[in-house]
């Protein structure tokens, strides 16, 4: 048989196959189209399933299917979950929305309960050893914490044998057999069959209406769709200098906005952003910015403005607005906007994310917005934070979530640097590192502030006036920071109608009006006079850090204070001082005095034996050398009880 008549054959043969397959890649074809439409009946009958069931149907269908409440854990067991799910978090190569999802509904249902169970110190372990799980003690505890994991893993995985076999090692450790593995195996497949992936992710994260309207805070809820852009934006890059003449206005609308090059507003002109993305090129594609030979004297700077100008920035999303480059062809941006007198910036619900420099003028207005204070780049000695987000004359903002999701060693700069008057009304700060606040005209209203570490008064720049005050009303503060800087104790906060939960530190204060204080450990270090009227103390103890054990070394009272002062109208209650007194004299100057009176003091312990000291030691200064004398503290006291 010759090679034509070969191939003749062959061509003959693999016909009949040919259309075989023909048929079985048309059957395969149909059979996948069906497996997509029976996925998605399952995925809307999950969701119908979830949308019909109220609150308490939910809450108890997942009661059903969980072997043991993981809130009823123990704080060292709590600490033990976390670490696990960070772990394998880490562990895995992909974790997909609903494990994301998983992970922090877990975390906050695990803080939601009293601060002795709150989990604090939790780390991700290494990498294989799982041997903290042989620590936890009890079955219910063992299963709770185990199905937690099997959970998560199977969110990823889909099925049980395929995350069993992978972490065969992490599942040893466990002590239960192959019964209590196969009752929590059911209970999530009841679960994934009924609800779908949607329903374990959300099962310890749901929150009832009724539950939602009373706990659901200003930060908790989606940034992204309350906040900046919607919709879809068109690129525009801008590559050649834009010149807006005296008095004229130009808009940019529903843009992503790259500046590759600078804007000039003479005298008067008006610049506004609605539905827009503003990021520098070089946050863009990592190049440097390259600014116009039009404005040799502000090469520094994006948009210049004149005098009288106005630029406002409407439901946009503003990132890197700032960078410092070290190479010798580099150029740094200082300022994002830099105006001349009368300059005004409104920013109105928009998303600032981690930008800093964005602004240097005459007024700046921000309301109803979003601040991710996160900033790059270091100062000139290489350290921490590199600037503020505006500087301005007067700064109002109002509405608006503050929040910081990374942490810093150091900060030199306020995030709001006012020169004359700053105004923050009905806003939330939320785990910010090293607020500052300057003795300028400041006016606090209404606020919150949670895990937020406050630095001392800012009083060193020349156009701080002498009699400035930092007055925080009717605001918030929940386990907070006060941190001691320098030797200078110069009060300069007031408080008015606030309140503080678990917060620790020295609280740089001069005036203190109907002020509730719970738990934590809070101390007064100052020589100037304070006022402290209708204030209650309750809970508080220099054991709740090591700071405060630091601070009850070095000091004699918690309560410093200077000559003249007065406390009125005020109750101590459970107070551990360990071996401070709570009130004495930290005054600088002979014939130290202060008044009490009408004041309750319960359950005081110390260990000095005195709640109120007497004495106070101050040096006193020659031309030459200076001399430690100590002088008798005189208390006046009157109508108090328990002394």
């Amino acid at each position: 048989m010759g090679r034509k008549d070969f191939n003749k054959g062959m061509e003959a043969g693999a016909r009949p196959f040919e259309d075989k397959f023909r048929q079985m890649g048309q059957e395969f074809k149909d059979f996948s189209g069906k497996m997509e439409e029976d996925v998605d009946k399952i995925k809307r009958t999950n969701e119908a399933i979830l949308d019909e069931m109220d609150s308490m149907q939910k809450k108890q269908f997942y009661r059903n299917n969980t072997v043991a409440d993981i809130a009823a854990l123990e704080k060292g067991d709590r600490e033990t979950l976390l670490s696990l799910l960070y772990t394998l978090a880490e562990t895995e190569e992909n974790v997909n929305k609903y494990q994301q999802l998983f992970i922090r509904s877990v975390k906050k249902y695990l803080e939601k309960a009293e601060d002795d169970k709150k989990p604090e110190n939790w780390s991700v372990l290494k990498y294989g050893d799982w041997s903290i799980i042989e620590t936890i003690i009890g079955i219910e505890e063992t299963k709770a914490i185990a199905q937690a994991v099997m959970e998560f893993l199977f969110l990823g995985y889909g099925n049980h044998e395929e995350y069993f076999e992978e972490y065969g090692d992490l599942f040893d450790c466990f002590c239960l057999n192959r019964k209590g593995f196969g009752e929590i195996r059911v209970y999530i497949d009841n679960i994934c069959r009924a609800t779908g992936f949607e329903g374990i992710a959300e099962m310890y994260g749901y929150v009832s209406e009724k539950e939602d309207d009373e706990e659901k805070t200003e930060g908790e809820k989606d940034i992204s769709e309350k906040y900046g852009t919607r919709g879809d934006l068109t690129q525009l890059k801008i590559t050649d200098e834009i010149e807006i003449g005296p008095g004229q206005e130009k808009i940019f609308e529903n843009s992503k906005v790259i500046f590759a090059n600078g804007m000039k507003l003479d005298d008067g002109a008006k610049l506004c952003f609605r539905n827009c993305e503003i990021c520098l090129d070089g946050y863009s594609y990592g190049k440097n910015i390259i600014m116009s030979n039009r404005l040799p004297s502000y090469q520094d700077k994006c948009i210049l403005l004149g005098s009288n100008c106005s630029i406002h920035f409407e439901s946009c999303t503003i990132g890197k607005t700032s960078y410092y480059t070290r190479d010798m062809f580099g150029k740094n941006i200082d300022y994002f906007i830099y105006g001349g007198n009368g300059s005004k910036l409104t920013i109105e619900n928009c998303c600032l994310d981690g930008c800093h420099n964005l602004f240097w003028g005459t007024s700046v207005l921000i309301k109803d917005s979003y601040i991710n204070w996160i900033v790059e780049g270091f100062n000139e000695i290489g350290k921490g934070r590199t600037g503020e987000l505006v500087t301005g004359d007067n700064i109002e903002v109002s509405d608006t979530v503050i929040c910081e999701s990374e942490k810093y060693t150091d900060c030199y700069l306020p995030l709001f640097e006012a020169r004359q008057y700053l105004h923050i009304d009905k806003c939330r700060f939320k785990n910010c590192f090293r607020l500052k606040f300057e003795l300028i005209d400041t006016i606090i209203n209404d606020s919150d502030f949670m895990e937020c570490v406050i630095d001392k008064p800012e009083k060193d720049k020349s156009y701080n006036s002498k009699d400035g005050k930092i007055l925080f009303k009717d605001c918030r503060f929940q386990e907070c920071m006060f941190k001691e800087e320098g030797e200078d104790h110069i009060g300069g906060m007031k408080f008015e109608k606030s309140g503080f939960i678990s917060c620790i530190g020295q609280l740089h204060t001069d005036y203190m009006n109907d002020v509730s204080v719970d738990g934590g450990f809070l101390v007064m270090r100052t020589d100037i006079a304070v006022e402290i009227n209708k204030c209650r103390f309750s809970n508080g103890s220099f054991e709740v850090s090591d700071n405060m054990k630091v601070y009850q070394e070095n000091n004699r009272q918690a309560f410093g204070i200077g000559n003249g002062s007065q406390v009125l109208n005020c109750i101590f209650e459970n107070m551990n001082l360990g071996k401070m007194s709570l009130i004495g004299s930290s005054a600088n100057q002979p014939g130290a005095s202060c008044s009490i009176e009408n004041c309750t003091f319960i359950n005081i312990n110390t260990k000095c034996g005195q709640i109120i000291s007497r004495q106070y030691k101050y040096y006193k200064e020659g031309i030459f050398t200076s001399k430690l004398l100590e002088e008798r503290f005189e208390v006046h006291l009157q109508n108090c009880t328990g002394l």
